[in-house]
């Protein structure tokens, strides 16, 4: 298993080859007026894989942003923040006192299809099919969803 540092950090170098620098010390990385919203995750000792967005976060960028997932070893998913609005319901946040408010969204990757499926832990029944991309993909692919 991976140290969660490690994780935090892990394939920063694409985010930088993109123009993009850390904001602050959160999970948001700028490029003039342009986010992305980029949490990495390793396996966790179930086998699962999962992180937070959080409420604050989310009010630091615009509705034209991406989230780029980091999955360790070198796995990405990459969508635009609107595109999962769905998981994102109110209703289904949590509060957590060293995070505040947060949606826990889950990944369920099938790697023999290039896919994973996302999902808010508090409601398995909404789910967003999104491709995996390999680091050598990852760039190219969101020069094309930019230009979407």
């Amino acid at each position: 298993m991976v140290s969660k540092v490690d994780t935090r950090d892990h394939n920063l170098d694409i985010l930088q080859s993109l123009g993009y620098k850390k904001f602050k010390n959160t999970t948001i990385f700028q490029n003039g007026e342009n986010f992305i919203l980029s949490p990495a995750v390793s396996e966790n000792s179930n086998g699962k894989y999962w992180f937070d967005i959080r409420e604050v976060n989310l009010n630091r960028i615009n509705e034209k942003s991406f989230l780029l997932v980091r999955v360790v070893p070198d796995i990405f998913i990459l969508e635009r923040i609107n595109s999962i609005s769905s998981l994102l319901d109110i209703s289904k946040m949590d509060n957590r006192p060293n995070s505040g408010n947060v949606w826990g969204l889950k990944i369920y990757l099938i790697n023999s299809l290039n896919k994973a499926v996302l999902y808010n832990l508090k409601d398995t029944t909404k789910k967003i099919e999104t491709h995996l991309f390999r680091k050598g993909e990852i760039i190219d692919a969101f020069y094309k969803n930019q230009t979407k």
